[in-house]
């Protein structure tokens, strides 16, 4: 689709759901050469693209006929989309009953006159259950990321 933005222009995002075939993965790799070709407009790719590389993959059974890697899901961008969003954020939302959790991709500017605040914890926050509640998701669902960057999730959450 076409994104129409007053302010940014237009720009294109892509949902993909890469074919989970191992053997024909180069498919959806193949199909997004294509689209790219289409367009000399700012993109973006979202979505599941089923593509496992290191140092983000879990695998079990290897070797064996039951086989399983998962890759998390991910956006790509074009340069010319990362200039225009150098500050987007992609993050994982609550999980479903499905196997496959939600991302929200937040395609955000650099806005040079937003004052730079600094997060404090206040440890009166724990009083409040939800807050305790905030935390401990918070650090739950940010396991595989830096202190700084659950400290940023934090932040962003009690906010």
């Amino acid at each position: 689709m076409v994104v129409n933005s007053v302010h940014f222009g237009n720009w294109r995002l892509t949902r993909v759901y890469g074919e989970p075939n191992r053997s024909r993965r180069h498919e959806t790799w193949t199909l997004l050469l294509t689209l790219a070709g289409e367009s000399k407009l700012p993109w973006c790719v979202i979505g599941d693209i089923n593509n496992v590389g290191h140092p983000y993959t879990w695998e079990k059974r290897r070797g064996s006929n039951n086989w399983v890697e998962v890759r998390l899901h991910r956006a790509l961008a074009s340069s010319t989309w990362h200039q225009i969003f150098p500050s987007a954020s992609l993050t994982n939302l609550d999980y479903s009953t499905s196997d496959h959790t939600p991302i929200c991709l937040k395609p955000k500017t650099l806005n040079n006159f937003m004052p730079i605040r600094r997060f404090r914890f206040e440890n009166s926050w724990l009083k409040e259950p939800l807050c305790v509640e905030i935390v401990r998701d918070c650090w739950d669902e940010g396991h595989d990321r830096s202190f700084r960057d659950k400290m940023q999730l934090c932040a962003e959450k009690l906010s």
